[in-house]
């Protein structure tokens, strides 16, 4: 996922670039790799957010056995560094793993639960949390997955029109509703609402959180070496605010709600 945005609003500049390529659902390939790439710039007067933050992160994983039951097990580990430009703070830099057990069922669904540790977690930072999501296509049109803290559907209702969303507890939503003028070619319009941290180097235990929504919609091109849309939208709700985690946090500022452009 990439996503780019510039805000002007008084005061204010919020410029965003984010990559993800993460494995959720599926146990193939053997061997996977995650990585996570967050770049986040803000113009201000106001010195607590005035700044450049960085989130980066790297995971590897693969699979360790597989029994003739059909269950799957693998492994995964990484670290990263979530930081207000500061790469040296120890505050910033955080663990990864996983322990994922998976199993494709005769119906042609699919379970899979696990232990994960993500020392940079929105929520229990520092807990090892357990998931579990059930993965199952109910016709030729519409697959859905059904888990905690992640979820999601894919449906087709009409050959040319998807409807597509997914969810990570407690704070991301994303959704997106697709028309398909030719097979690389297509308008959609889509929602999300998305929370970040960064950790701050004079504060100990302490995070800067940016929390956004927006809709937009625009072109989308799609062929077998690019993914590329362009367009417009809305940017609401937009906070920021201070805490360990999104059980206790503190608002240091409301940001204007404001149109922007978009090149994905």
């Amino acid at each position: 996922f990439f996503f780019q945005a510039e805000d002007g609003i008084r005061d204010y500049k919020v410029t965003g670039v984010q990559t993800c390529a993460l494995p959720i659902y599926s146990t193939e390939p053997d061997l996977v790799i995650g990585y996570r790439v967050l770049s986040l710039s803000v113009d201000s007067d106001l010195g607590p957010i005035h700044g450049d933050y960085w989130d980066l992160g790297l995971v590897v994983g693969g699979r360790v056995a597989k029994w003739d039951t059909g269950w799957e097990l693998y492994l995964l580990g990484g670290a990263g560094s979530a930081n207000d430009g500061h790469f040296k703070d120890e505050e910033g830099v955080y663990g990864m793993g996983a322990v994922h057990f998976a199993k494709h069922i005769a119906d042609g669904s699919e379970l899979n639960f696990g232990l994960s540790y993500d020392g940079h977690r929105l929520f229990w930072p520092d807990v090892p949390l357990p998931y579990l999501s059930y993965q199952r296509k109910l016709n030729d049109q519409l697959t859905a997955v059904v888990g905690l803290p992640f979820g999601g559907l894919y449906w087709r209702p009409m050959e040319r029109l998807t409807v597509d969303a997914q969810y990570t507890l407690p704070a991301d939503l994303k959704g997106r509703v697709s028309y398909y003028f030719t097979k690389n070619l297509s308008l959609f319009a889509e929602y999300g609402r998305s929370e970040d941290a960064f950790s701050i180097e004079k504060l100990q235990n302490r995070r800067l959180f940016y929390s956004a929504r927006r809709v937009f919609s625009g072109i989308r091109w799609v062929t077998r070496l690019a993914d590329i849309s362009l367009g417009g939208g809305y940017s609401f709700d937009q906070e920021f605010s201070t805490g360990f985690d999104l059980r206790d946090t503190h608002t240091v500022t409301k940001v204007d709600d404001t149109p922007f452009v978009m090149l994905r």
